[in-house]
């Protein structure tokens, strides 16, 4: 795993458990959660290309699938 994308994953993790650290509040979570996934899901699509070497089709339907995740954890959190 390349070291930009290890940091990116690490630093995430860590913004999602100091909101929920700091909130106290399962809604935050489930935000917090969901603009990891965007993040991670707006940059992979770069990384899936080049490191794995599909196609761009390919690449552009994992970062669909990752940031519509995201997308789905902010919406739980309107409905908890």
């Amino acid at each position: 795993m390349p070291e930009f994308s290890r940091q990116m994953l690490g630093d995430g993790l860590r913004r999602f458990e100091y909101v929920h650290r700091r909130s106290g509040e399962t809604p935050m979570l489930y935000v917090s959660g969901g603009f990891v996934f965007s993040g991670a899901g707006a940059v992979c699509e770069g990384l899936i290309y080049h490191v794995f070497g599909t196609t761009i089709v390919s690449a552009a339907l994992a970062q669909a699938v990752i940031v519509s995740s995201g997308m789905i954890l902010v919406r739980l959190s309107l409905t908890k």
